[in-house]
């Protein structure tokens, strides 16, 4: 692949990248995929990669793939990962690529008892 910035999208190019960034990545290489990564062996910067993605939606789809594997990926590691897993890390991207968040579900009102509902009497005038 040419170094340097493409002065022109080509969705097959951006294809064919794609498929051989990710053979590089995975649990047997210890390398999670990156779409900042994706963007540089495509030789663009990161606001050209997302001005691509809001032009192009094939590009877009194939930067949620590689956002979606990363995900995958992370959660499995995290998961049955073993002794090098970071799972620390592992927590952190989730919540900050893939919008997931620990909760807390705490019963403020009833202390887990039975809630009376009150309804006012009706006046029979």
């Amino acid at each position: 692949m040419p170094g340097g910035r493409p002065t022109d999208y080509d969705q097959e190019q951006a294809e064919t990248a794609a498929e051989a960034y990710l053979q590089t990545c995975g649990r047997e290489q210890t390398k999670l995929p990156k779409v900042t990564e994706f963007y540089r062996l495509l030789g663009i910067t990161r606001e050209t990669g997302s001005q691509w993605q809001k032009e192009h939606p094939e590009f877009s789809d194939t930067c949620k793939k590689i956002m979606d594997i990363q995900q995958e990926e992370l959660i499995d590691d995290g998961l049955f990962g073993g002794k090098e897993v970071n799972a620390s890390m592992a927590i952190f991207l989730l919540k900050a690529n893939h919008n997931m968040i620990e909760t807390t579900h705490t019963d403020i009102t009833t202390n887990g008892e039975s809630m009376v509902i009150y309804k006012p009497e009706k006046n029979s005038e």
